[in-house]
């Protein structure tokens, strides 16, 4: 597993096709502060198959194992779904 995060500005912008983002917020800088279209971002909720909201709020400040593991579950669910989809 990777310790640091990647920075956005680090990341082969234009050759991205989707960018998967947890919050409406991350959607909103991703478009205001990189200039990537709408239709280039998604929230990663909305592909959710038991539909429990489209955002999912970032676990990052918890300590808590059981919040990172229910956080864990509900992303690989909505990735597998995404996936799916394609």
């Amino acid at each position: 597993p990777k310790l640091t995060p990647t920075w956005v500005g680090q990341l082969p912008i234009g050759s991205i096709d989707r960018f998967l983002v947890m919050e409406q917020h991350h959607a909103d800088a991703l478009q205001n502060q990189f200039g990537i279209s709408a239709d280039r971002v998604s929230l990663l909720g909305s592909f959710d198959p038991k539909q429990r909201g489209d955002e999912i709020p970032d676990p990052y400040f918890s300590y808590s194992e059981e919040v990172y593991r229910s956080s864990y579950c509900l992303i690989r669910d909505c990735i597998i779904e995404y996936l799916d989809k394609k």
